[in-house]
């Protein structure tokens, strides 16, 4: 029975123990499985509206405190960097200022007097604007360009035959105007609201699908959509077309445009000037303007002008309250003077960072890629009479290049119409239409949320059929002139382009030559380009001598044996989470810069009226121009529209109580990982709106198209590229984690997910959630007053237990208990029990080892 005992309390203990082990794990990692398990939407995260409680905190305070929790991991990160010597100078200072580590190299050989003898050479340089001049110009432009296009192509072949468009004309009966009763405008309008009406939001989405139920099926669309597509490949062959018209009449006749010859030589006698001077005042000029990546500097989202910030930020008591560092930060404030020298230098390279410089600059580069490559006028001229020798002109006319390109652009408008109402009817299912009509005054804001989302994305697609069907007719009988592609010139045309695509003649030559005038041409026009080019090299000469002087005060970090900086080494932790969490806090300044501005609404204005002005105001040669590189401005409308509602729902989702810790902050940086891109198409918009300056033009367009691209560069210097930073904001759970251990000093290496702008292994501090810990602690001392009673009652039921052989031993009875093995009061007690026992007697008796009488 004693052996059945212990063999129980054996098993019963190992049962105990393992349940100990297996609820202090899921304590560890409670809080990691419950973000996991949070439900996404397959398309968007959706985000539910917080309840407005005065326990929580403001999101003004997190917007503004968070980034002061990254400025700190940062600036600990580099202080301890510049002590070891393991973060070195240069790439820090040059992250600060978003240039390559070696344009700091390139500063120190710069070469002021070549540059300055190459800018001589540029203003003294005559460039004619001749109008036959430049058709000579374009002329030869093309030349190339067909070239290189017929190249991508190879062959025209498999063109359908001219019976297949017959079908088409059945879409011009179609009814495309049922739509028109739907208000997208004040439908989502109603969705944002603060209160909106479901009874009014249910007749409104009721009336899009009753319109949406007349228009065409996609089952009976789609014989015509993959008509169209089989198109889709012929539209190259209509730029190159429209490319060849553009100098088949120049080589009908001898090339002997004098004003071509002498520009052609001009650019040839340039001053030649070293690349990598050009490349340098560029980058300086353009950093602003352009997306930073920063490895070492992450946490500083607004540059070199946050480590002002440092000095407060070590005394804020709301950060201590967060943070609870092990040791004084004070020790950040050092950084300041480091930072005070970057100022130096920003002031003195800020007057050549404007917009001007950007401009003056981006040409300059361009201009001297091509200068690398030009062709003397005497070698063109031989080169072009060789091609029209061996290739001819091909047999072309305006009136079948028009048809052709009508042809093309009127079906590609009605096969982006036909996708565009198959996207909205496939999108509309009947789950969804269900969805609809179950909305209630108890359906919670994500529901509603989630409705205007994707109404949202029915933007771009409702303006696209509302545009259609008021000129069907036409856009049906324009995709018919699709047949003109079995006119009995096309093959004389392909002829001509086989000839041309196989010819040796170093046709990228003329080209560079012909761009390098043009660019130059534009230079002269801007009255300001010598002196924006006369400061820029004027202040990069002198500059050198900034980064010597920042060297040296990164040096002097190596020396610092300050008790202040020298305790920052106990949260050398915080480390390597500076990129990965001043990553997601750049995420979060950028999206509240860009959703709390008036950039974005300004960009949308003033793009709407510039694409709607210039086809009216603008010059032949400008249209065509701004039509060739202006994108699709309705889905960079539809991009910005969806981003503003994700930012505006995002932050009314926010609920975190005051005084809650560092980790409780993951969700709303883990929501951010969703958020779309805007691209902004800078370079082609910059380009589509080259030019519209000219006196001649009206002014109206001039001061628009100003405006336009005006707010485009300001928008530039936002980081609208959200996707970069996906895996950053993916892993802030953890990264929080660690951050708040990390200012307790304790670390542990954990696998990171790649991509985006953040490195795929880093060292992360890692401490457990303070509730986990509680409940872990409890359940522990439930299991363990369990255990203490049961081992309690086993022991008093056993007599041979150790409690019942000291009470024996010790304890003094207060009265007298007779048995049947105890002697007799009277009786006298052997002799033995008067002395003590001997210790082999304890031992025998301690482990139960006496006789049985």
């Amino acid at each position: 029975m004693r052996i059945k005992s212990i063999i129980s309390m054996i098993i019963l203990l190992k049962i105990v123990i393992f349940g100990i082990i297996t609820n202090c794990v899921q304590c560890e990692h409670s809080n990691v499985n419950n973000i996991e398990s949070l439900d996404y939407s397959s398309r968007r995260r959706q985000f539910s509206r917080a309840v407005s409680s005065k326990n929580n905190e403001d999101p003004a305070t997190l917007f503004e405190k968070l980034p002061a929790v990254a400025r700190l991991v940062t600036a600990i990160a580099i202080i301890n960097g510049f002590s070891d010597g393991s973060i070195p100078a240069d790439p820090v200072i040059a992250e600060f200022f978003n240039v390559d580590t070696a344009i700091l190299q390139q500063l120190e050989k710069f070469n002021k007097a070549s540059v300055d003898k190459f800018v001589e050479s540029l203003n003294s340089a005559a460039i004619d604007s001749n109008e036959d001049t430049l058709k000579v110009e374009q002329a030869m432009i093309n030349i190339h360009e067909v070239k290189m296009a017929w190249k991508k192509i190879g062959s025209l072949s498999n063109i359908p035959a001219k019976s297949t468009l017959d079908p088409l004309s059945t879409i011009a009966s179609w009814d495309l105007s049922v739509l028109k009763s739907f208000d997208l405008i004040s439908t989502l309008h109603l969705i944002d609201s603060e209160s909106p009406s479901v009874l009014d939001l249910k007749k409104k989405l009721e009336t899009l699908t009753s319109a949406v139920k007349k228009l065409p099926t996609p089952k009976k669309m789609k014989p015509f959509i993959d008509l169209l597509k089989k198109w889709t490949p012929f539209d190259q062959f209509a730029d190159i077309v429209g490319l060849h018209l553009g100098y088949s009449s120049i080589l009908s006749y001898p090339l002997t445009n004098s004003k071509f010859d002498s520009n052609a030589n001009a650019v040839n006698n340039i001053t030649a000037v070293e690349k990598s001077s050009i490349i340098l005042m560029k980058d300086v000029a353009v950093a602003p303007f352009s997306p930073a990546n920063r490895s070492f500097t992450a946490g500083f989202a607004n540059g070199f002008s946050d480590i002002e910030k440092l000095t407060s930020d070590s005394k804020d008591r709301w950060l201590h309250s967060l943070l609870e560092p092990s040791v004084p930060l004070s020790g950040v404030k050092t950084l300041t003077n480091f930072g005070s020298e970057l100022r130096k230098l920003d002031d003195k390279w800020r007057p050549v960072t404007t917009e001007n410089h950007y401009h003056t600059m981006k040409k300059m580069s361009a201009l001297q890629n091509h200068l690398e490559k030009t062709m003397t006028s005497k070698k063109i001229k031989a080169t072009v009479d060789r091609i029209k020798d061996n290739c001819g002109t091909g047999d072309a006319e305006d009136g079948l290049t028009r048809k052709i390109r009508e042809g093309v652009d009127n079906a590609a408008l009605l096969l982006k119409t036909l996708k565009a109402i198959e996207f909205i009817s496939n999108t509309l299912t009947n789950n969804v239409v269900n969805d609809f009509k179950k909305l209630s005054s108890n359906s919670n804001s994500s529901e509603i949320q989630k409705i205007g989302t994707m109404l949202r994305s029915f933007t771009r697609s409702l303006k696209l059929i509302e545009d259609l069907q008021q000129h069907l007719q036409d856009r049906v009988k324009g995709a018919l002139e699709l047949k003109f592609f079995h006119d009995t010139k096309i093959p004389s045309l392909i002829a001509h382009f086989n000839c041309l695509k196989n010819r040796p003649d170093d046709t990228e030559k003329i080209a560079s030559t012909v761009r390098s005038i043009r660019i130059l041409r534009k230079l002269k026009a801007d009255s300001s380009y010598i002196n924006n080019f006369n400061e820029m090299s004027s202040v990069l000469s002198g500059s050198s001598q900034f980064i010597v002087s920042l060297r040296k005060t990164v040096e002097e970090y190596k020396k610092d044996n300050s008790s202040e900086v020298i305790i920052l080494k106990k949260l050398n932790a915080l480390k390597d989470l500076s990129k990965p969490f001043g990553d997601a806090i750049g995420a979060l300044v950028s999206i509240k810069k860009a959703s709390s501005g008036s950039e974005l609404g300004t960009f949308v204005t003033n793009g709407e009226y510039t694409q709607e002005m210039v086809p009216r105001l603008g010059t032949a040669e400008l249209k065509t121009q701004f039509e060739k590189y202006w994108g699709d401005f309705e889905a960079t409308k539809q991009q910005v529209d969806m981003f503003r509602a994700d930012a505006r729902y995002w932050e009314k989702s926010i609920s975190i109580e005051k005084n809650s810790k560092l980790s409780a902050y993951g969700q709303m940086f883990k929501d951010l990982a969703d958020f779309k891109s805007i691209d902004l198409e800078l370079e082609n918009r910059l380009e589509a709106t080259e030019g519209f300056n000219d006196n001649k033009l009206n002014p109206e367009i001039t001061q628009l198209v100003a405006e336009f691209r005006d707010s485009l560069m300001k928008l530039s210097k936002l980081d609208l590229d959200f996707s970069r930073y996906k895996s950053a904001l993916n892993i802030m759970p953890d990264v929080l984690k660690s951050v708040d251990g990390g200012f307790k000093g304790k670390r542990i290496a954990l696998p990171v997910i790649g991509g985006g702008n953040v490195s795929t292994t880093t060292e992360f501090a890692i401490v457990v959630d303070t509730n986990s810990t509680l409940v872990c602690t409890v359940t522990v001392l439930i299991i363990g007053s369990i255990l203490g009673i049961i081992a309690f009652l086993w022991c008093w039921r056993d007599q041979n237990c150790i409690y019942h052989k000291l009470r024996r031993r010790y304890a003094k009875p207060t009265y007298n208990m007779q048995t049947a093995r105890e002697p007799e009061p009277n009786t006298p007690k052997p002799a033995a029990s008067h002395s003590d026992p001997e210790p082999r007697d304890l031992w025998r008796e301690e482990n139960n080892l006496h006789s049985i009488p």
